[in-house]
């Protein structure tokens, strides 16, 4: 029985040898190979990117006369001049009319130059000057009163003429007066702005200066002869009035009327 038990003893000795160096040699092997697989190494190479700013450089252009009125106006029925500035100042009076052509002005070297996508948006001065407001305010024989004589009609350029019926005709409905003629003309131009067409950096110049030529429009002015037994004494009153006054004096009746346009970048 104890020579039973002593062999099983030495067989159990030599297993737990046999295991130890099983481990031993699994140890040595795993830490061979993992000395020859960290041994072979290349740089295959790297990667990074890196990108500018696109260019814009749409600067503001020069001031321009928008010419919307003049110092004379001719009957338009034959030559006689019926109103005459006698100063260099443009004038406005009743029965005289005009018109006037906006459109955009972009350099060539801007236009090729810029990189991201624009439209151009307008807006507009008219009646927002406070010394010259619509409803003009002034110490006048018959105090203060509107004085809204003007009446306007917008046409959009469609490349080859201006389109009929126009976007808004104030001259030809006698009942727009005063402030709806006013919100006419704004909305007439809020119309243009959703109707530009967008200039991509793809285009060629020709394509890009089409597209500006395009965004033209006309507004038609008139005031006219006779609005009314209460309106052509006003007409009298704002007449007598600049009769008394300088050109430069900040009660003179005017009427100011300015144009802008800007280029915005679009998605």
């Amino acid at each position: 029985m104890m020579e039973e038990k002593t062999k099983i003893e030495r067989k159990n000795n030599k297993s737990v040898k046999t295991a130890v160096l099983l481990f031993g040699a699994v140890l040595i092997t795993m830490s061979l190979l993992g000395g020859t697989l960290a041994k072979y190494t290349s740089e295959i190479g790297t990667a990074k990117d890196e990108a500018r700013v696109a260019k814009w450089g749409i600067t503001k252009q020069t001031d321009k006369v928008l010419d919307m009125f003049d110092t004379s106006y001719k009957d338009p029925s034959d030559t006689n001049v019926t109103v005459k500035s006698n100063t260099t100042s443009k004038v406005i009076a009743p029965g005289t009319k005009g018109e006037v052509e906006v459109f955009p002005s972009i350099p060539a070297a801007e236009l090729t130059n810029v990189e991201t996508a624009f439209t151009v948006e307008y807006s507009y001065g008219a009646y927002k000057d406070d010394s010259v407001y619509a409803k003009y305010s002034g110490n006048w024989s018959n105090g203060t009163f509107p004085w809204w004589p003007l009446r306007f009609t917008v046409s959009k350029w469609n490349g080859a003429t201006y389109d009929t019926p126009p976007i808004y005709d104030g001259i030809s409905r006698p009942g727009d007066d005063g402030d709806v003629q006013y919100d006419g003309l704004n909305d007439a131009i809020t119309a243009l702005n959703a109707s530009s067409a967008t200039i991509y950096p793809e285009d060629t110049l020709t394509e890009k200066q089409d597209k500006l030529n395009n965004m033209k429009f006309k507004i038609e002015w008139e005031w006219p002869f006779s609005r009314g037994t209460a309106e052509d004494g006003w007409d009298t009153t704002v007449g007598d009035r600049a009769a008394g006054l300088t050109d430069s004096d900040p009660d003179m009746p005017k009427f100011n009327f300015s144009m802008s346009y800007k280029a915005v970048q679009v998605d």
